[in-house]
């Protein structure tokens, strides 16, 4: 997670889900590289095409999915407004919350795993995440946490 941007009146941060990314080519490759397996015998060559084909299907899914999107959070003071923008493979949604909605940025994580997220908790308890991947390192998301935290009340 990058900050693009940190003024008085704008914060914007960019979030690369490089973790799913590594996920989307591993499963490529294998997909690739099972399909060029030379195999002699027409039983197990069904079987390594078909695993290929798994692989592929596995692939174009992580691709397509909502968690290989691009985040870009963009906080503007001016409007008391933050901008959510998802650029994906396929299309870019852009989502608008106003200020007031936002009760508390906190850290996210999964059980037993040492990356994290970020995530906003709106008045109607819904959250935003941030990475929907839980792939920053501690100190990372303590920062954004802060600078958000900071950022916001400042308003």
């Amino acid at each position: 997670m990058k900050v693009l941007l940190h003024t008085e009146t704008k914060l914007v941060l960019r979030h690369y889900p490089l973790l799913t990314w590594e996920f989307t080519v591993l499963f490529l490759i294998i997909g690739i590289v099972t399909f060029l397996i030379p195999i002699v015998d027409s039983d197990q060559r069904l079987i390594a095409h078909l695993v290929a084909w798994i692989f592929i299907i596995f692939t174009v899914f992580f691709a397509l999915s909502k968690l290989n999107k691009v985040v870009v959070w963009s906080f503007d003071k001016s409007i008391r407004t933050l901008f959510v923008e998802e650029r994906g493979l396929l299309n870019t949604t852009v989502s608008e919350y106003a200020f007031r909605e936002i009760r508390n940025v906190q850290i996210e994580t999964e059980l037993d795993q040492p990356l994290y997220s970020i995530s906003l908790i709106l008045s109607d308890n819904r959250k935003l995440n941030l990475c929907l991947d839980y792939s920053l390192f501690a100190n990372v998301a303590e920062e954004r946490v802060n600078c958000i935290s900071t950022f916001l009340a400042q308003c």
